[in-house]
Order: structure tokens, then sequence, then C-alpha cells
């Protein structure tokens, strides 16, 4: 799943000819970066924000996008770049409540109307993603649990299955 995210990532940034495209996860009052695509050396990885206390954290909260138009200075407010970079423009916007997509462009008024649709198309998109990557990841995890019931109790594995599946008998091949 990790690597659909990243090819997402990229996809929204040549589509919306953006300079960085960053997901930032929710994980309780944090915003991590866990997944970004960008023309920049500069990225601070592990960056992470605090619901409460960052411009991003405040878009998770009123669940709205914001298209910021500003210049240079103005990129200064989320600090994702180790070192200075020349932006000009920026939109981010929730993705449900798993977190917060960033975008950004070296160009002024580079999120036009159209860009803004298709990157909400996106947010909802990777939202429907991380919902997967969860349900698989809980799935993933019971089927560890039965793996590990299965070498603990061997002789009554096959009848402890017939009875979560309500089977009357089960057989199990080898």
């Amino acid at each position: 799943m990790d690597v659909l995210i990243k090819s997402l990532m990229e996809l929204i940034a040549n589509t919306v000819d953006a300079y960085t495209v960053c997901f930032f996860e929710r994980k309780n009052d944090y915003l991590n970066l866990s997944h970004y695509f960008s023309l920049s050396s500069n990225i601070e990885a592990n960056k992470k924000f605090k619901i409460d206390e960052s411009f991003i954290g405040w878009i998770v909260k009123h669940k709205k996008p914001v298209n910021i138009k500003g210049d240079e200075r103005e990129y200064r407010i989320f600090k994702i770049y180790q070192k200075d970079e020349d932006i000009k423009s920026y939109y981010i916007l929730p993705v449900g409540k798993e977190g917060v997509l960033y975008i950004d462009s070296k160009r002024m008024y580079s999120i036009t109307e159209k860009y803004q649709k298709l990157l909400h198309n996106f947010s909802k998109f990777l939202e429907t993603i991380l919902k997967y990557k969860n349900e698989f990841n809980i799935l993933k995890d019971r089927l560890k649990l039965l793996e590990y019931m299965r070498k603990i109790d061997p002789e009554n594995f096959l009848d402890y299955l017939c009875k979560i599946f309500h089977f009357e008998w089960g057989v199990i091949y080898k």
C-alpha cells in the first residue's frame, strides 16, 4: 500500500505541476509526514506538526481546504524544507480524518480551480486507500493470531476455526 501512496504523490505532482506534494498522516495529536514527492532535496523527511499548534492542524480541525497565493516568505509557516525554496503558492486540503494533503509550487497562482477539483478527487482516492490499508492491517493481525493459535494448539485448531465460521466440520490440507 505504501508503494501505491508514494506513486499517488508523484501522480498528483505531475498532474498539477507541483514542486512538492506531501501527505501528513494523523497520529493522535500530531500530523506526521508519511509520504511525499518533491523536486527538492531539502524536505525534512521526519517532519511532524502538533495539530493544536500549527496551521496545517487548523485544516484538519476545520476540514476546509486553503489556497495560499503568497510569495516565498509565506511558506515559512509550514517549515517543511531544511532551507529556503522559492515557493509561490500552496494548496492544503484535508484527507477525511486521516490527515492533510499539502501541495506547493514555485509558480504564483498555479493551483487553478480545475486543479483544485482534481486535488479533491485525489484526496478522496487517498482516503479510500488509507481506509483499505487500515482494514488490511486488521486482517493481517487476525491472520497472525490464527497462525499463532495453530502453532500452540494444532490438535484443536480445526475445531476452533469451525466454531468461528459456524461450520459443522472441516479439513486442513498441508
